[in-house]
């Protein structure tokens, strides 16, 4: 039997490969840029100075600004407590603490540690007494979700409270490599208090121990013991600290690997550039003038100025401004607003179709939206009873006879199904799509004839549109989705049900499963408006369709 202490010893070695393989790819990545910035500058003309003229330094020359911090990082991992490098805040309130806690604790992607270490910890028999199968692996995940969380609230929270410390993470964002790593190490003893003033980090050090302390009440007694506990707490504030280096990176791997990719939508006010934007002013004795606005509108670096004023004017004379149109909205807000929508929509008034898209004019999601959305189709009520439903089909048929009987067995069908359904749902919705670049909705086509309609229905499962070009191209994140589920049901389903072969069953099972829902979804529209006299697309299915007509009057040959 493998005590817990030897998955820990295991997770810190590999914490510590990860941590010299990410640091040797970030130290190679700034050696890089610097030696292609020394040697742009050593290839620059030298000019000889002279008495008379000022030396201006040109914008090359000029060291480069450090880059933001975003709320996520690759638009998904939280990063709410990173704080801009010179940015200024004033000190964290007790609900700002709080906050910060539960979103670290709660957010939709902090599920996925708690779910990996589950799966590991059963792979690896950890903890013997949890045993196998879907109910120890539900034992193995709610422990390490209550580990996680404990630790966030203690770290957080409570303790910052106590000892009036400040538990946001101040990147550095200046020096070389060495200097930022050792301050990024360093934060995991040292802090600022409320004051601004640098402190023991008494948050990190004690509240992690006593949140490892705590886990003593709640795993068997045979894992209780000073050496594990111990071995929790150093793996604990060692996980802490390389969160601290990555996110000192991150705005710089952002910048310059991902073009701030991820950052477009996530700037707070105080870290907008401070970039002189055109503006237009004209005053009210000027008529406009149309050719002057034509070139404005092609050429929107020009400003114009208004003449400036006379010292003394008439208090009668009124003036009115010019209007100013109203900000375009981005494709991050226009993203947003449409996934709303589309979280209301429900079959029948309770089956959810919150992937299911009405509009012809869908905008692509970001990463985050992607798993946002995924994450919420699978913590809906209705798809706990799903599994439910799954559970008591199962057993009638005589299925995963290793679950065994009775309640006990129908407990655990139940939770493997749903176990089917999350991850399926994580993986083939969130995160193949978000990697992949690939749009994980069905977009409903709702004209044509029935035949087409069928087919196109069931090709989606195989085929979807990529975010940037919005060509068709082969489903990855679907069928990957699903086969990538199935290879990891073989983690808590019973031998018999486990395999290569029955992986790629599964997977693809699953995926002709998902075309019959494809087929319900394209004609569930019309079925209620004929049925129930409700439109659930609320005039969207008009739209498209006239744009289809007019498009297709366009197309035909005069």
């Amino acid at each position: 039997m493998i005590p817990i202490l030897s998955i820990r010893n295991s997770l810190s070695r590999r914490l510590s490969s990860l941590v010299l393989i990410a640091g040797g790819l970030i130290y190679g990545f700034t050696a890089s840029v610097a030696l292609e910035a020394q040697q742009a500058a050593s290839t620059e003309p030298q000019t000889p100075a002279t008495a008379s003229a000022p030396q201006n330094p040109s914008p090359q020359s000029l060291p480069e600004e450090p880059q933001p911090q975003t709320k996520r990082i690759l638009g998904i991992l939280p990063n709410f407590r990173a704080v801009s490098t010179d940015e200024k805040l004033p000190p964290e309130t007790v609900k700002e603490k709080f906050m910060n806690a539960t979103q670290d604790s709660f957010d939709y992607s902090s599920i996925f540690l708690p779910v990996a270490l589950a799966g590991y910890s059963m792979g690896t028999k950890a903890t013997p007494e949890f045993h196998q199968g879907a109910a120890g692996y539900a034992r193995y995940f709610w422990h390490a979700a209550v580990d996680q969380t404990s630790e966030n609230y203690m770290v957080e929270f409570i303790f910052p409270i106590i000892t009036r410390e400040d538990a946001r993470y101040y990147t550095l964002g200046r020096g070389g490599f060495v200097k930022r790593t050792g301050y990024a190490f360093s934060r995991a003893v040292v802090t600022r208090s409320n004051s601004g003033t640098e402190v023991f980090n008494v948050s990190e050090i004690v509240g992690a121990g006593v949140a490892s302390g705590l886990s003593s009440l709640y795993y068997p007694s045979r894992e209780r013991s000073f050496r594990n506990t111990g071995t929790e707490w150093g793996l604990d504030i060692g996980i802490d600290a390389a969160s601290f280096w990555f996110r000192e990176f991150w705005p710089d791997i952002n910048h310059r690997i991902f073009h701030n990719k991820y950052g477009t939508d996530t700037f707070t006010t105080g870290q907008l550039p401070k970039s002189p934007q055109p503006q237009i002013e004209l005053a009210a004795t000027e008529q406009p003038n149309p050719n002057t606005l034509v070139a404005q509108n092609h050429s929107p670096q020009l400003i114009f100025t208004p003449p400036q004023p006379s010292a003394v004017q008439d208090s009668s004379s009124s003036q009115t401004p010019a209007q100013q149109p109203p900000a375009a909205k981005s494709q991050y807000e226009k993203a947003e607003e449409q996934i709303k929508e589309e979280e209301k929509q429900r079959i029948v008034g309770v089956v959810p179709a919150f992937n299911v898209s009405y509009h012809s004019d869908a905008v692509s999601m970001t990463a985050g939206q992607k798993m946002r959305l995924a994450f919420r189709s699978s913590i809906d009520p209705v798809t706990f009873a799903a599994g439910f439903l799954a559970a008591g089909y199962h057993e009638a048929k005589d299925d995963d006879k290793g679950f065994g009987w009775g309640p006990e067995g129908y407990g655990k069908r139940a939770g493997a199904a749903y176990l089917d359904a999350f991850n399926g749902t994580m993986i083939g919705n969130g995160i193949l799509p978000s990697i992949l670049h690939q749009d994980p909705r069905y977009f409903r086509l709702g004209h044509g004839t029935v035949g087409h309609r069928l087919l196109y229905s069931l090709a989606t499962n195989v085929i979807c549109p990529h975010d940037n070009t919005h060509k068709w191209e082969p489903n990855y994140s679907n069928v990957g989705g699903n086969i990538i589920a199935g290879a990891i049901s073989n983690l808590y389903y019973p031998s018999s049900n486990a395999g290569v072969s029955q992986t790629f069953t599964t997977g693809f099972i699953v995926t002709a499963e998902g075309g019959l829902a494809s087929i319900f979804n394209e004609f569930w529209p019309d079925i209620s408006r004929k049925v129930l006299h409700r439109d659930p697309t609320h005039g969207l299915d008009a739209q498209a369709r006239d744009a289809y007509q007019e498009k297709k009057n366009v197309e035909k040959p005069q």
